[in-house]
């Protein structure tokens, strides 16, 4: 799309309640960056769910046309891999591996998170 992708996955039920995919990118339409506009839709999440939010995981991801890429979660744990081409800025997050691979690098990040 024109300003970018973005995915959800954990508790299904509130990712359909608050149209996560869509919520994230109309955020980073507005101006968010990805990680900033999963953790928009975290917090909405925790806001929202009928479900206490210590029970359940919701972990986002957002990537830019332009190869910006993030992520949020609702728990700790999230991890996600991301292959960037060279000249890419790194993912938003914790780097926790670097690879080279042809034309680029392979991360693995783990994504910060609401709770903890």
């Amino acid at each position: 799309g024109e300003v970018g992708a973005a995915t959800a996955t954990g508790h299904g039920e509130e990712m359909i309640r608050v149209a996560a995919a869509h919520a994230i990118v109309e955020a980073m339409r507005h101006g968010a960056s990805p990680a900033a506009a999963c953790r928009l839709t975290v917090e909405r999440i925790r806001r929202v769910t009928p479900t206490d939010p210590t029970t359940i995981q919701a972990g986002l991801l957002a990537m830019t046309p332009d190869g910006r890429v993030g992520g949020f979660a609702l728990q700790p744990g999230f991890v996600y891999v991301a292959a960037l081409p060279e000249g890419a800025p790194e993912p938003e997050g914790a780097v926790t591996n670097r690879q080279p691979v042809a034309g680029g690098t392979l991360y693995t990040v783990e994504a910060a998170a609401l709770l903890s």
